[in-house]
């Protein structure tokens, strides 16, 4: 069994918009053809900026769900979260956090990652904690 860094909450974002977050395209250290970019051309993601990393995040260890722009009751949109061995812990969580209805959410199931500023909004989300996958 894994675990996963879980963040829950409301955006007012357009998909777009919440997508380009994590968006590594100009993450890559070599272009299309193989040769090695420019540091100045390699910008990271806001995801991993946010994370602190110095490097791209592992898009494997990432799944991301966007409901819309209407919030919903929050264990409606955490039935979507299919790989979470126990949703009612993550939203028993989400409620004492104070997130009752929400429209995104977001996971990371890099284990040896340490999210240094769980207090701080990732793409407008909260950090809801570290739970345990099916997967």
């Amino acid at each position: 069994m894994s675990k996963a860094h879980i963040w829950v909450g409301f955006t007012r974002k357009k998909q777009s918009e919440f997508d380009k977050y994590f968006d590594q395209s100009k993450a890559f250290l070599f272009d299309s053809t193989g040769k090695e970019k420019n540091p100045s051309e390699v910008e990271l993601s806001q995801f991993s900026k946010d994370l602190k990393k110095e490097y791209s995040f592992n898009e494997d260890f990432l799944f991301i769900y966007y409901a819309g722009e209407a919030p919903l009751e929050i264990g409606e949109l955490l039935a979507e979260m299919e790989d979470i061995s126990s949703p009612e812990i993550v939203k028993e969580a989400c409620i004492a956090t104070g997130i009752t209805e929400a429209n995104a959410f977001f996971f990371y199931t890099d284990t040896n990652m340490k999210v240094n500023e769980p207090e701080k909004k990732f793409n407008d989300l909260t950090y809801i904690g570290f739970f345990d996958t099916t997967f």
